[in-house]
């Protein structure tokens, strides 16, 4: 994947996760995937990854 690409390649990576809101899925599973037990909501999970040249990559669900 893109991140572990950037994993391999930095000596040094800053990362941020963070869980942003989202409406409730209709399917079953999607559901499931997506709830958060600690906000008590549905939400997508995001870590945001920086380098030492300031460069960002948001890779999504990266975090289930």
């Amino acid at each position: 994947s893109k991140l572990r690409k950037i994993l391999e390649e930095q000596n040094r990576l800053y990362l941020d996760g963070t869980e942003q809101p989202i409406r409730r899925p209709k399917d079953k599973v999607d559901q499931k995937e997506n709830y958060s037990g600690k906000k008590k909501r549905h939400t997508s999970k995001v870590l945001v990854v920086s380098n030492e040249k300031k460069e960002i990559t948001v890779d999504r669900k990266s975090v289930v």
